[in-house]
């Protein structure tokens, strides 16, 4: 249920860069691995590795980890 609220969320966002981002998801981390954006869900017990192009509005969700997965990926 959490990543459908993350979802619909994203889908009404107008982020820019991100500081609006962390509007919304304080905790969100980028700059990872040079160019993504992850965000805990549930509590952090999950990860979700995504990719925003800004100037598109444009949100590519290329992983979801649990937290142990993440922390072999990082």
């Amino acid at each position: 249920m959490q990543l459908f609220a993350w979802l619909k969320v994203t889908r009404q966002a107008s982020w820019k860069h991100l500081l609006d981002v962390r509007q919304n998801y304080p905790s969100a981390d980028g700059g990872v691995k040079g160019a993504y954006t992850v965000f805990n869900i549930k509590g952090n017990s999950y990860r979700l590795i995504t990719l925003i192009h800004y100037p598109t509005q444009t949100v590519a969700i290329l992983h979801v980890f649990t937290h142990a997965e993440y922390s072999q990926w990082s």
